[in-house]
């Protein structure tokens, strides 16, 4: 007989760790700018000139920072809806947060080559990775109702669908831009970043109420 040994135990577990990966690569982050920053020798008289070479690395932050706030802002509204867990949750939250990890690393290559291809086409596609496993962990979680409430309405899990879509789709055209036009990628981040935050103020993306 096949015992399903964590079947139906609370998620909190799940959403410590992950607060923790955040806040460890929200933390890197900062770390990394501030590295950039120091490493570089400062004539006197040239920090303004340093600071204004530093754009590109004060972009890429503020990119993968509001970035992981998205994908925490996410990660918090669907686990207020998860209220169970088994192992194969846990093994795709793992999974997302395997490239959660890569962020602030590829933030740096941004950072240095703001303007090449390579970098940002790396870095879209791992973002592109990271919401695939959020879209698969929910639709694991919500077919069937297998570890949500019996009682969520197909309107709140059609809701937060809609938003993960959005953002594949967005992020999608972002990798075939870095292609071409790595601005026109950024543009494209900026709008999407918009888009949410207006999506977030409507109330369509949450969850919670």
């Amino acid at each position: 007989m096949t015992v399903q040994r964590d079947f139906g135990i609370p998620t909190t577990r799940i959403e410590a760790l992950t607060d923790g990966i955040f806040s460890f690569a929200m933390t890197i982050l900062v770390l990394d700018f501030s590295v950039a920053l120091i490493t570089k020798e400062v004539a006197h008289g040239a920090l303004i000139p340093t600071l204004v070479k530093l754009l590109p690395n004060l972009y890429g932050y503020l990119l993968s920072f509001f970035v992981l706030g998205m994908l925490w802002s996410g990660h918090r509204i669907e686990f207020h809806s998860i209220d169970r867990s088994d192992g194969a949750l846990v093994l795709l939250n793992i999974t997302y947060l395997v490239f959660i990890t890569f962020i602030p690393f590829l933030t740096v290559l941004i950072g240095k080559f703001f303007l090449a291809p390579l970098p940002l086409l790396l870095y879209s596609f791992n973002f592109l990775l990271v919401l695939i496993c959020r879209a698969a962990t929910w639709s694991y979680a919500t077919r069937g109702r297998r570890l949500v409430d019996h009682t969520m309405s197909d309107e709140l899990i059609s809701a937060n669908w809609k938003v993960q879509k959005n953002a594949i789709v967005m992020v999608s055209l972002a990798i075939i831009a870095s292609y071409f036009s790595p601005i026109a990628a950024y543009v494209i981040y900026g709008l999407m970043f918009i888009f949410y935050v207006a999506t977030i103020v409507r109330g369509t993306a949450s969850l919670v109420n």
